[in-house]
């Protein structure tokens, strides 16, 4: 199935000359105007919807070429719906290291392990295949970190009434040989089981860089993120970041990747 959109490049005001940095620059300005928690026009969420996917073809490299060829993107559903991400392993004893090599040129570390004990400062719930472990989530005023290319960026909310939340999560295989996963924005979503929930921020699309780093660069990484190959009685752990409505209860962890697990943070019943 194929869907005809509007010019990628006219949806973010580029030419077609335009480099990496200037997409990525347009798409975070646009995102910025056309955000629905910002603008309140009848069409805000559909243009939202659009800016995204022309960045997301537009920022591969691939996928752009294909489009400048063909004047189209294909929009397919799949397991690897994004775009797909090298990746180089390393084994050091039960532990894997896995670098996901990203568009923006950055390396993002998440640690693999075997199967360990429980932790009990983690809220934890089991699905058909995987096991999901996460902390209570915080609200921070930023996200910053460095990349592997020794640049410096932060994440900050997008709107004066949003926060940044995050939480540690922990993604456990203990029944399947090999479980792909594809950790993106729609693979976890965090909110109030009564009213509204949000999806998970992507740390390189929503980030800016910055000309010098922080005294708490790095505190939140590695993050959870990207396409990964979880084997039977191993786990990836790694930060998730989401841009909240201030004041909005967090009470619950929708992890919906492969299997559907609500991780509860507090007692609804109360």
């Amino acid at each position: 199935m194929t869907t005809r959109k509007r010019d990628y490049y006219e949806v973010l005001g580029v030419s077609r000359g335009a480099s990496e940095e200037d997409i990525h620059k347009a798409f975070r300005e646009k995102a910025l105007e056309y955000h629905p928690d910002r603008n309140k026009s009848e069409d805000a969420t559909e243009q939202f919807k659009e800016i995204n996917e022309a960045h997301r073809v537009l920022s591969d490299s691939k996928k752009r070429a294909s489009y400048d060829g063909s004047g189209r993107a294909v929009v397919s559903v799949s397991l690897t719906r994004k775009r797909t991400m090298p990746r180089t392993v390393w084994s050091i004893g039960l532990a894997t290291i896995v670098v996901l090599g990203l568009a923006a040129g950055i390396g993002l570390l998440l640690i693999m392990t075997g199967r360990g004990g429980g932790d009990s400062g983690l809220v934890a719930k089991r699905g058909r295949s995987l096991e999901i472990h996460s902390t209570m989530p915080e609200i921070v005023e930023k996200v910053a970190y460095t990349g592997q290319d020794g640049r410096h960026r932060v994440i900050r909310p997008i709107a004066s009434n949003r926060r940044i939340a995050v939480a540690q999560v922990t993604v456990v295989n203990r029944t399947t040989t090999v479980v792909p996963l594809l950790v993106d924005e729609a693979a976890a979503e965090i909110g109030d089981r009564r009213s509204r929930r949000v999806e998970a921020v992507d740390p390189v699309e929503m980030a800016e860089v910055v000309d010098t780093s922080s005294a708490d660069s790095n505190v939140y990484t590695p993050f959870l993120w990207g396409k990964i190959e979880l084997a039977r009685d191993t786990q990836v752990s790694g930060w998730m970041v989401f841009d909240v409505p201030q004041g909005m209860t967090l009470g619950t962890l929708w992890w919906n990747e492969v299997d559907d697990i609500l991780v509860d943070y507090i007692d609804y019943r109360r």
